[in-house]
């Protein structure tokens, strides 16, 4: 029964229903998907004669010029970032609320227009529509997948269409690569990329499966013979509880070697890609921080199958799959330029996409409702009006003026929706923007990559002057917390790098990103051999119980000298409730404080002794070289514990 447990937990994340690719199961949105037109006409952005996309006007994400996107009038769109809060547009230097995806499709300041041709883009999700008339065309139809059979032999090349409503792989897709310029609905990021669907996030009755969860993951995450150049993970497992709780079923997670186990299989399968794909460049995974930034939820998590009712404060590091170096972990940003509502945080977020918001204040059990629609994102749909994002806000009364036909003219067939949402719609934008940056340069690694995407992305509610910005940000479930600082919007690292636990490097910017890779490529200019260093303190150290003001202290010296591009902590713990703890990573060059963890995130496991992993980008481009120092706090006298021992993996390369 816990296999099928977890399938269900991964199939409503990923559903997006409140704002994202992975979300609260109570929403009404589920990762929204879009709907928009079935019909021609309407501006685009061609030239006259050219063949153009009618809904292409509503994509404030690709292009946002203040558009009437069928907001309600309190939550119009903004042009810019007003980083003065002064209401005016020409103070102080301007951010577009947009990816800057136009300059890229139409060649602005260049000669060559990148659209992503020739690049290829696996959408591991809960399957396509793959008939869509936006997504027909570029679907490489025997490279999809289907992981809904036991049958492991049947998985590569099976029919993925989703089952059901489970429109959010459609509506992920369309985001990333819709065909354009066909005279229908929009247009992706990525236009002239071609897919693959995987049917990964299923939802299914069967009470148990012959094959693990995990085989499934690691199946989906090696591309074998077909060589995907970008992976999206528009998806999440539960934020609820510590990494190696989605493989529960597999090993003995009840135990530290058990869950390391299971770490060190999923991170042999992500590193495999990276050596092996793309002709030794690697494989570059695009995945969801999660949509867990506060939730309240039940869920099954105990073999006597008692319910708790329980909240918790969602981090990128309770779960394995948001806690690699090797994936571009992707936060959420609204039409405002801020953090998302529901974006889950973490040090380990490498840049923000756009995700918006949706509908808000909407009880479906009520007959009053309070409509107010807040721009979210318009992408591809399930192509019928009993079924997919458009059919539910009928279903669900969320009846702003494009969904469900109520639009004849532009949605008429309901095959697209504008209540798409969630860091599930942000990933698919980082995705586009990734297969854009590749057509321009093949050449790039995945490294490459996800660096040019760090110095080029635009840090967004920053505002200079100072290196902390505002006050601390709040513990979102608990508030302010007496004695302890919870955290910063933004650090700026030893090497002048800014950094958020909210933004990562901050808001993803297409054009921006393209000049930076033709600039590479024009002096081939890459970074250079990989580098890893390996350093362990096995010391153990009583865990200050209840005082927020005396953490457990540890340190490593470290005498490798590499330039950091992330780090993974390993922490064993005995703490018997490691959701009371904060953990915080202090660099040898300054006082820079990385926190991994916040206190009392609630976020818990059931298994004794724990084996944390961690990871922080905080420290990109400083020096490895030095005292690094771990403090552990905790905040309530109910539990105790003490560090084991704790490790660091410093990714990086030679000064």
């Amino acid at each position: 029964m816990r296999t099928l447990i977890m399938l269900t937990l991964l199939a409503t994340l990923s559903a997006c229903v409140q704002d994202e690719g992975e979300v609260d199961s109570s929403s009404v949105s589920d990762d929204s998907g879009s709907t928009s037109g079935s019909t021609s006409g309407g501006s685009t952005g061609g030239s006259s004669g050219t063949p153009t996309d009618p809904l292409y006007v509503y994509q404030w994400h690709l292009n946002n010029t203040g558009q009437d996107v069928f907001a309600n009038e309190d939550y119009l769109l903004k042009t810019y970032f007003d980083f003065n809060n002064d209401g005016n547009e020409d103070s102080g230097e301007e951010i577009d609320i947009d990816h800057d995806i136009d300059e890229v499709h139409n060649g602005t300041n260049r000669v060559q227009k990148y659209r992503g041709a020739g690049v290829t883009i696996a959408i591991s999700d809960s399957g396509t529509d793959y008939t869509h008339a936006d997504l027909d065309d570029n679907n490489l139809l025997t490279k999809n997948r289907n992981y809904s059979f036991l049958d492991p032999d049947r998985w590569e090349g099976s029919e993925a269409y989703p089952s059901g409503n489970s429109s959010h792989g459609t509506a992920v897709a369309g985001i990333a690569l819709a065909e354009g310029w066909n005279n229908y609905g929009g247009r992706g990021v990525a236009p002239e990329a071609e897919y693959a669907a995987f049917k990964y996030v299923i939802s299914d009755s069967q009470d148990d499966h012959d094959t693990s969860n995990l085989a499934k993951t690691l199946h989906q995450i090696d591309s074998g013979d077909d060589d995907f150049d970008i992976f999206n993970y528009s998806y999440g497992f539960s934020q609820a509880f510590f990494t190696g709780f989605e493989f529960w079923d597999s090993y003995d997670s009840d135990s530290v070697s058990g869950q390391a186990a299971v770490l060190s299989l999923y991170q042999a399968n992500v590193a495999n890609p990276i050596t092996a794909l793309r002709g030794g460049k690697g494989a570059i995974y695009v995945q969801s921080a999660g949509n867990d930034y506060n939730v309240r939820d039940s869920l099954d998590v105990d073999p006597t199958d008692d319910l708790y009712d329980f909240s918790y404060a969602g981090n990128t590091n309770s779960s394995v799959s948001t806690a690699t170096a090797y994936t571009i972990v992707t936060a959420a940003v609204n039409s405002d330029g801020v953090k998302a509502s529901y974006s889950t945080p973490g040090s380990g977020i490498w840049v923000s996409g756009i995700g918006g918001e949706g509908m808000k204040d909407v009880d479906p059990l009520i007959s009053e409702l309070d409509e107010r629609y807040v721009p979210a994102i318009y992408t591809a749909d399930i192509g019928d009006c009993s079924s997919g994002f458009s059919f539910r806000s009928f279903v669900y009364r969320i009846k702003n003026a494009f969904n469900y036909g109520y639009n004849r003219e532009l949605n008429a067939s309901c095959d697209h929706t504008n209540v798409m949402n969630g860091t599930s719609s942000a990933a698919p934008m980082v995705s586009g923007v990734v297969a854009l940056m590749l057509e321009a340069d093949p050449n790039l690694t995945w490294r490459d990559v996800k660096y040019i995407l760090a110095i080029t992305s635009d840090p967004i509610d920053y505002f200079p002057g100072s290196v902390i910005w505002e006050d601390e940000i709040p513990h979102p479930e608990y508030g302010d917390i007496t004695g302890y600082p919870t955290e910063e919007k933004w650090m700026l690292n030893g090497a002048g790098r800014l950094f958020s636990n909210w933004y990562g490097f901050g808001l993803v910017n297409a054009e921006e990103a393209v000049k930076e890779v033709l600039i590479r490529k024009n002096t081939s200019t890459y970074l250079g051999p990989y580098l890893t260093s390996d350093n362990t303190n096995a010391s153990a150290v009583l865990i200050t119980n209840n005082d927020v003001t005396a953490p457990a202290t540890s340190a490593i010296t470290v005498t490798d000298e590499y330039l950091i591009e992330a780090i993974e902590v390993t922490l064993n713990t005995t703490h018997t409730d490691p959701g009371q703890l904060a953990v915080h990573l202090t660099c040898p060059h300054g006082t820079h404080t990385s926190r991994l963890l916040n206190l009392s995130s609630g976020i818990f496991n059931t298994f004794g002794e724990t084996r944390l992993q961690l990871l922080t980008n905080a420290f990109l481009d400083e020096e490895s070289d030095g005292v690094w120092t771990l403090e552990v706090f905790d905040d309530t006298a109910a539990f105790s514990g003490s560090i084991t021992s704790w490790s660091m993996k410093i990714h990086g390369r030679d000064p």
